[in-house]
């Protein structure tokens, strides 16, 4: 799919698409697959340990040199590693594209697209968010086809309608469907035909303009607690009923906490937060109230990179520095510093 700001100076000619032989150090779902960004139930959680700590020489299965520096998450399948980097000239063999602002009209995002693709049992669904242009689309996940797609479209503060949030997939009302966040509403659309099966809105109650989604929902149960507000926002609220929820929905809200950029972790009943500035919020979703709280290590550069948690520890990384681990079970965790990142 192409999708680019015209306005933006592109230094990627070519995309590259690399098959590694995966080792027996990955760890993944049941079944060995990690196939999305939050993995194969969206939740960003490996039951299985990994290593806390590693090395050049130490916890290292194999390693191979890439093609170039890529942002992308990398997935696992069947024994291999996919992943993409920029690589001058070259590209891997393409089934099918389509061409999002063909479609959709210009990119009119102040950040570029960011939102992740989503599969469907038929189709790969995007979450085009381009402020008064917004829809969601599913194409065939074999052919390309277009399957069907939804304006989704909201009057509200300025930027809060250009989003970079990825819909999660999950049953609603005897069905797949997709959850979406975006201008200010949080939706639920059936994954068939797109329609709207649930909509609560009332989410930005001071209408305050330039918080742009960033980062997406989490789900524990039927409560979804969403992050809003460039990390000052965060809501809890309840996946029942039907069609316009707004004002019922709600089960609670603080302007003291939430994440900007990284997605929160969903595992074992709680929420955990991961701030820009290394701060860590363990919360309850059925209340909204803060069970501890935790600080990394303090660093110049803030945390992007939504974090994952394997073997009951978080494991999470920051641009050009250190990848710690930490146990995420009581106020008193540790962590240790492991690698650096090498551009």
């Amino acid at each position: 799919m192409q999708f680019s700001n015209p306005y933006r100076i592109d230094r990627r000619p070519g995309l590259y698409v690399a098959l590694i032989c995966a080792g027996a150090g990955v760890a993944a779902g049941a079944d060995g697959n990690w196939p999305r960004w939050r993995g194969p139930n969206d939740n960003a959680v490996v039951e299985q340990a990994l290593p806390v700590a590693w090395s050049d020489t130490s916890n290292v299965v194999w390693k191979a040199a890439l093609p170039g520096r890529g942002c992308s998450t990398p997935v696992v399948w069947d024994g291999k590693i996919v992943l993409t980097a920029p690589v001058d000239g070259r590209d891997g063999v393409l089934r099918w594209k389509t061409n999002l602002q063909d479609r959709f009209g210009p990119d009119a995002l102040v950040w570029d697209i960011g939102t992740s693709p989503a599969l469907t049992e038929k189709d790969v669904v995007v979450n085009v968010m381009n402020g008064t242009n917004s829809h969601l689309a599913a194409f065939d996940r074999a052919t390309g086809v277009a399957h069907w797609s939804v304006p989704r479209n909201y009057a509200c503060a300025f930027e809060t309608d250009q989003g970079y949030t990825t819909p999660i997939v999950l049953p609603f009302a005897g069905r797949e469907s997709l959850l979406v966040w975006n201008a200010e509403h949080l939706t639920v659309h059936d994954a068939a035909d797109g329609a709207t099966l649930w909509d609560c809105g009332g989410l930005n109650p001071e209408a305050r303009s330039n918080w742009p989604p960033v980062s997406s929902p989490v789900i524990l149960g039927d409560t979804v607690v969403v992050p809003y507000g460039r990390g000052k926002l965060l809501h809890g609220l309840r996946l029942a009923g039907r069609g316009d929820v707004t004002g019922k929905a709600l089960l609670w809200s603080r302007n003291d906490t939430g994440s900007y950029v990284p997605t929160p972790l969903a595992y074992k009943g709680k929420v955990f937060l991961l701030r820009d500035r290394s701060e860590v919020d363990c919360i309850d979703p059925a209340t909204g109230r803060t069970e501890w709280t935790g600080l990394f290590e303090k660093n110049a550069t803030a945390f992007y990179a939504s974090p994952v948690i394997a073997g009951g520890r978080t494991i999470r990384s920051r641009a050009l520095c250190r990848t710690p681990a930490r146990r995420v079970t009581s106020r008193t965790a540790w962590s240790s510093a492991t690698c650096r990142c090498v551009p």
